[in-house]
């Protein structure tokens, strides 16, 4: 009875964290429709907007997303270098590149510098919704994980 009082308890120390994304693309009205698109797939995301990857580079620096959907077109310099220096700071950060330029060679490019997935803009709705939702649970998988103290719960339940 008391190990149940202690797993109720541990489970409310460590409530589900909210999915932190940050979008970088360089056009305001898509930024703001993706928005609504990761809001459609989970209310509770939290999206910060880059519209270059000056300010991407930086807000990662300064507020490490768990999530971030790359456009390759953007003003001051090539996306692709962009999710380079993305993968340098944060090697284990999760990057998505959201594009466009859908050439084989682009989307191979992406996949070697690092981005764990390519999501044409051209493709449909349910699709990008369908990947989206994908790495939103993965991501969402990840941060369950929180430590050794939380592995009880798994066998308390």
């Amino acid at each position: 009875m008391a190990q149940a009082a202690r797993c109720r308890q541990a489970k409310t120390k460590h409530p589900e964290r909210t999915i932190k994304i940050l979008l970088v693309d360089d056009h305001g009205l898509f930024r703001e429709g993706v928005t609504l698109l990761l809001k459609a797939v989970d209310p509770a995301i939290e999206v910060i907007h880059a519209g270059s990857g000056a300010d991407a580079l930086q807000r990662v620096t300064r507020e490490p997303p768990d999530l971030v959907f790359l456009d390759l077109g953007l003003p001051d310099q090539p996306g692709l270098d962009v999710l380079s220096g993305l993968k340098a700071l944060a090697p284990e950060l999760p990057v998505v590149v959201l594009s466009g330029h859908e050439e084989r060679e682009t989307v191979l490019d992406a996949i070697r510098r690092g981005a764990m997935g390519f999501i044409p803009k051209s493709s449909d709705d349910p699709l990008r919704q369908e990947a989206i939702r994908r790495r939103r649970n993965q991501i969402a998988h990840r941060l369950r994980r929180v430590g050794p103290d939380d592995v009880a719960l798994h066998f308390d339940d």
